[in-house]
Protein backbone atom coordinates (compact mmCIF):
# COMPACT_ATOMS: atom_id res chain seq x y z
CA UNK A 1 0.00 0.00 0.00
CA UNK A 2 1.24 3.58 -0.73
CA UNK A 3 0.76 6.69 1.41
CA UNK A 4 -0.72 8.65 -1.74
CA UNK A 5 -4.40 9.65 -1.37
CA UNK A 6 -6.37 9.65 -4.72
CA UNK A 7 -6.85 12.94 -6.04
CA UNK A 8 -10.12 14.31 -6.36
CA UNK A 9 -11.95 15.82 -9.04
CA UNK A 10 -13.13 18.70 -7.37
CA UNK A 11 -10.86 21.48 -5.68
CA UNK A 12 -8.24 19.94 -3.42
CA UNK A 13 -8.07 20.55 0.06
CA UNK A 14 -5.90 19.45 2.91
CA UNK A 15 -7.45 20.51 6.21
CA UNK A 16 -7.51 18.58 9.53
CA UNK A 17 -9.83 15.48 8.29
CA UNK A 18 -7.23 15.11 5.17
CA UNK A 19 -4.67 15.56 6.72
CA UNK A 20 -4.81 12.99 9.50
CA UNK A 21 -6.13 10.35 6.60
CA UNK A 22 -2.56 11.08 4.81
CA UNK A 23 -0.91 10.74 8.84
CA UNK A 24 -2.78 7.60 8.89
CA UNK A 25 -2.01 6.12 5.44
CA UNK A 26 1.85 7.25 6.10
CA UNK A 27 1.68 5.41 9.27
CA UNK A 28 0.37 2.55 7.81
CA UNK A 29 2.71 2.17 5.28
CA UNK A 30 5.98 3.05 7.42
CA UNK A 31 6.94 -0.72 7.72
CA UNK A 32 6.95 -1.66 4.07
CA UNK A 33 8.97 1.25 3.38
CA UNK A 34 11.40 0.34 5.51
CA UNK A 35 11.54 -2.83 3.81
CA UNK A 36 12.17 -1.72 0.32
CA UNK A 37 14.53 0.96 1.20
CA UNK A 38 16.71 -0.51 4.21
CA UNK A 39 19.50 -0.07 2.59
CA UNK A 40 19.51 3.37 1.95
CA UNK A 41 18.20 3.75 5.27
CA UNK A 42 20.98 1.77 7.22
CA UNK A 43 23.39 4.47 5.42
CA UNK A 44 21.68 7.30 6.36
CA UNK A 45 20.94 6.17 9.70
CA UNK A 46 25.20 5.77 9.56
CA UNK A 47 26.03 9.60 8.26
CA UNK A 48 23.15 10.97 10.00
CA UNK A 49 25.25 9.60 13.43
CA UNK A 50 28.44 10.76 12.14
CA UNK A 51 26.75 14.53 12.03
CA UNK A 52 25.45 14.29 15.26
CA UNK A 53 28.73 13.41 16.76
CA UNK A 54 31.20 14.96 14.55
CA UNK A 55 29.00 18.77 12.96
CA UNK A 56 30.15 20.59 15.57
CA UNK A 57 33.42 20.36 14.75
CA UNK A 58 35.28 23.09 12.26
CA UNK A 59 37.71 20.15 11.19
CA UNK A 60 35.56 17.44 10.46
CA UNK A 61 32.14 19.63 9.67
CA UNK A 62 32.90 19.87 5.77
CA UNK A 63 32.78 15.77 5.20
CA UNK A 64 30.16 14.72 8.02
CA UNK A 65 28.22 17.36 6.42
CA UNK A 66 28.70 16.18 2.74
CA UNK A 67 28.06 12.52 3.30
CA UNK A 68 25.17 13.05 5.63
CA UNK A 69 23.29 15.28 2.47
CA UNK A 70 24.45 12.61 -0.33
CA UNK A 71 22.81 9.63 2.10
CA UNK A 72 19.98 11.49 2.67
CA UNK A 73 19.14 12.34 -1.15
CA UNK A 74 20.00 8.65 -1.34
CA UNK A 75 17.21 7.52 0.97
CA UNK A 76 15.05 10.24 0.11
CA UNK A 77 15.11 9.66 -3.18
CA UNK A 78 14.48 5.92 -2.59
CA UNK A 79 11.27 6.37 -0.76
CA UNK A 80 9.98 8.98 -3.39
CA UNK A 81 10.29 6.25 -6.18
CA UNK A 82 8.38 3.97 -4.27
CA UNK A 83 5.90 6.07 -3.49
CA UNK A 84 5.45 7.00 -6.78
CA UNK A 85 6.09 3.89 -8.54
CA UNK A 86 9.86 4.45 -10.33
CA UNK A 87 12.20 1.86 -10.60
CA UNK A 88 13.48 0.98 -7.00
CA UNK A 89 17.48 -0.32 -6.94
CA UNK A 90 18.07 -3.16 -4.05
CA UNK A 91 17.29 -2.59 -0.85
CA UNK A 92 16.79 1.02 -2.32
CA UNK A 93 20.24 1.32 -2.87
CA UNK A 94 21.07 3.52 -6.34
CA UNK A 95 21.58 7.21 -7.61
CA UNK A 96 20.05 8.66 -10.54
CA UNK A 97 17.29 12.00 -11.60
CA UNK A 98 15.17 11.10 -8.79
CA UNK A 99 17.51 11.58 -6.12
CA UNK A 100 19.40 14.59 -7.90
CA UNK A 101 15.98 15.71 -8.26
CA UNK A 102 15.79 15.63 -4.69
CA UNK A 103 18.78 16.77 -3.99
CA UNK A 104 18.43 19.81 -6.31
CA UNK A 105 14.93 20.69 -5.24
CA UNK A 106 15.54 21.22 -1.24
CA UNK A 107 18.76 22.90 -2.42
CA UNK A 108 16.51 25.23 -4.26
CA UNK A 109 13.93 25.49 -1.46
CA UNK A 110 17.01 26.45 0.96
CA UNK A 111 17.87 29.24 -0.74
CA UNK A 112 14.60 30.76 -1.64
CA UNK A 113 14.57 30.11 2.23
CA UNK A 114 17.25 31.79 3.27
CA UNK A 115 16.77 34.71 1.24
CA UNK A 116 13.46 35.11 2.42
CA UNK A 117 15.13 35.01 5.85
CA UNK A 118 18.00 37.75 5.23
CA UNK A 119 15.02 40.35 3.37
CA UNK A 120 12.85 39.47 7.23
CA UNK A 121 16.17 40.33 9.12
CA UNK A 122 16.45 43.73 7.31
CA UNK A 123 12.87 44.29 7.68
CA UNK A 124 13.04 43.66 10.80
CA UNK A 125 16.12 45.79 11.91
CA UNK A 126 14.20 48.80 10.00
CA UNK A 127 11.30 48.34 11.33
CA UNK A 128 12.56 48.12 15.29
CA UNK A 129 14.80 51.08 14.15
CA UNK A 130 12.59 53.10 12.90
CA UNK A 131 9.83 52.36 16.31
CA UNK A 132 13.52 53.50 18.25
CA UNK A 133 13.67 56.63 16.58
CA UNK A 134 10.42 57.80 16.28
CA UNK A 135 9.91 57.23 20.03
CA UNK A 136 13.53 58.66 21.03
CA UNK A 137 14.42 61.03 18.26
CA UNK A 138 17.28 62.75 20.50
CA UNK A 139 20.03 61.10 22.79
CA UNK A 140 19.78 57.34 20.41
CA UNK A 141 22.99 55.69 20.04
CA UNK A 142 21.75 52.54 17.65
CA UNK A 143 25.53 51.41 18.00
CA UNK A 144 25.06 50.92 21.73
CA UNK A 145 23.78 48.14 23.25
CA UNK A 146 22.86 50.05 26.70
CA UNK A 147 20.71 52.22 24.67
CA UNK A 148 19.03 49.15 22.65
CA UNK A 149 18.36 47.60 26.20
CA UNK A 150 16.63 50.76 27.35
CA UNK A 151 14.21 51.09 24.13
CA UNK A 152 12.93 47.80 24.77
CA UNK A 153 12.26 47.52 28.55
CA UNK A 154 9.53 50.05 28.41
CA UNK A 155 6.22 49.77 26.26
CA UNK A 156 7.97 49.44 22.91
CA UNK A 157 9.09 46.69 23.31
CA UNK A 158 6.16 44.49 22.85
CA UNK A 159 5.84 46.47 19.50
CA UNK A 160 9.18 45.75 18.19
CA UNK A 161 8.57 42.07 19.40
CA UNK A 162 5.68 41.53 16.61
CA UNK A 163 7.67 42.26 13.75
CA UNK A 164 10.15 39.10 14.57
CA UNK A 165 7.32 37.15 15.53
CA UNK A 166 5.16 37.53 12.11
CA UNK A 167 8.27 37.12 10.24
CA UNK A 168 8.57 33.72 11.79
CA UNK A 169 4.90 32.53 11.27
CA UNK A 170 5.78 33.63 7.53
CA UNK A 171 8.72 31.75 7.09
CA UNK A 172 6.90 28.88 8.33
CA UNK A 173 3.83 29.30 6.06
CA UNK A 174 6.69 29.43 3.16
CA UNK A 175 8.56 26.45 3.97
CA UNK A 176 5.05 24.65 4.56
CA UNK A 177 3.68 25.29 0.98
CA UNK A 178 7.52 24.76 -0.68
CA UNK A 179 7.45 21.43 1.55
CA UNK A 180 6.34 19.08 -1.23
CA UNK A 181 9.26 20.68 -3.65
CA UNK A 182 11.21 17.26 -3.41
CA UNK A 183 7.88 14.67 -4.11
CA UNK A 184 6.95 16.76 -7.00
CA UNK A 185 10.22 16.91 -8.74
CA UNK A 186 10.06 12.92 -8.43
CA UNK A 187 6.22 12.92 -9.75
CA UNK A 188 6.63 14.39 -12.72
CA UNK A 189 10.12 13.89 -13.40
CA UNK A 190 11.58 17.30 -13.64
CA UNK A 191 13.22 20.16 -11.43
CA UNK A 192 10.58 21.92 -8.66
CA UNK A 193 10.66 24.40 -6.13
CA UNK A 194 8.73 27.82 -7.06
CA UNK A 195 6.29 25.68 -9.15
CA UNK A 196 4.72 23.85 -5.93
CA UNK A 197 3.59 27.39 -4.96
CA UNK A 198 0.51 27.64 -6.21
CA UNK A 199 -0.37 23.61 -5.83
CA UNK A 200 -0.01 24.66 -2.31
CA UNK A 201 -2.45 27.50 -2.03
CA UNK A 202 -4.45 26.98 1.26
CA UNK A 203 -3.18 23.92 2.40
CA UNK A 204 -0.32 25.06 4.92
CA UNK A 205 -2.74 24.63 7.93
CA UNK A 206 -3.29 20.85 7.27
CA UNK A 207 0.83 20.64 6.74
CA UNK A 208 1.11 22.11 10.32
CA UNK A 209 -1.17 19.38 11.78
CA UNK A 210 0.93 16.95 9.45
CA UNK A 211 4.24 18.38 10.86
CA UNK A 212 3.35 18.62 13.92
CA UNK A 213 1.91 15.00 14.55
CA UNK A 214 4.83 13.26 12.78
CA UNK A 215 7.24 15.86 14.58
CA UNK A 216 6.39 15.82 17.74
CA UNK A 217 8.09 11.97 18.29
CA UNK A 218 11.02 13.31 16.63
CA UNK A 219 11.21 15.45 19.16
CA UNK A 220 10.94 12.97 22.24
CA UNK A 221 13.57 11.26 20.52
CA UNK A 222 15.96 14.13 20.70
CA UNK A 223 15.60 14.75 23.91
CA UNK A 224 15.98 11.18 25.14
CA UNK A 225 19.14 11.45 22.95
CA UNK A 226 20.84 14.27 24.55
CA UNK A 227 19.76 13.02 27.34
CA UNK A 228 21.54 10.02 27.06
CA UNK A 229 24.48 11.70 25.75
CA UNK A 230 24.72 13.54 29.28
CA UNK A 231 24.12 10.21 31.12
CA UNK A 232 27.53 9.84 33.16
CA UNK A 233 29.48 6.27 31.93
CA UNK A 234 27.29 6.58 28.47
CA UNK A 235 29.52 6.60 25.81
CA UNK A 236 29.63 9.22 23.42
CA UNK A 237 28.66 7.70 20.62
CA UNK A 238 25.39 6.05 21.57
CA UNK A 239 22.93 9.42 21.52
CA UNK A 240 24.64 9.86 18.29
CA UNK A 241 23.63 6.91 17.47
CA UNK A 242 19.94 6.56 18.34
CA UNK A 243 19.44 10.14 16.89
CA UNK A 244 20.77 8.56 13.58
CA UNK A 245 18.22 5.84 14.01
CA UNK A 246 15.58 7.99 13.99
CA UNK A 247 15.82 9.99 11.38
CA UNK A 248 16.88 7.55 9.43
CA UNK A 249 14.08 4.69 10.10
CA UNK A 250 10.98 6.85 11.46
CA UNK A 251 11.46 10.61 10.39
CA UNK A 252 12.49 10.04 6.85
CA UNK A 253 9.83 7.32 5.66
CA UNK A 254 6.57 8.72 7.49
CA UNK A 255 7.34 12.55 6.58
CA UNK A 256 8.18 11.03 2.83
CA UNK A 257 4.78 9.24 2.71
CA UNK A 258 2.79 12.07 4.05
CA UNK A 259 4.28 14.55 1.20
CA UNK A 260 4.25 11.85 -1.45
CA UNK A 261 0.29 11.75 -0.17
CA UNK A 262 0.26 15.13 -0.23
CA UNK A 263 1.24 16.10 -3.26
CA UNK A 264 -1.25 12.92 -5.12
CA UNK A 265 -3.98 15.20 -3.40
CA UNK A 266 -3.02 18.23 -4.64
CA UNK A 267 -1.55 16.95 -7.85
CA UNK A 268 -2.79 18.97 -10.81
CA UNK A 269 -5.33 17.19 -12.66
CA UNK A 270 -3.07 17.91 -16.36
CA UNK A 271 -0.11 16.57 -14.27
CA UNK A 272 -1.57 13.29 -12.96
CA UNK A 273 -2.49 12.53 -16.60
CA UNK A 274 0.84 12.55 -17.66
Amino acid sequence: MNASVAHSSDQPVIGVDEALEIVRAALRDWPAEIRATWGALTLYALAAAIAARYGGSPLTAPVATTVHVATASLAYGALYRRAFGRPLGPLGLQFGLPEARVLGASALVAIVLLFASVLAFIAIGAIALGLVMAVNPTGFNAGSEADWRAAFSGPLGFFVALPPLLSLAGLIWLALRLSVAPAASVAEDKLQALAVFPVTRGAAFGLLVITAILGAPMLLASAAATALGRAPGAPHWLASAALGAAFAFYAAPVWTGALAGVYQRLRPASAAGN
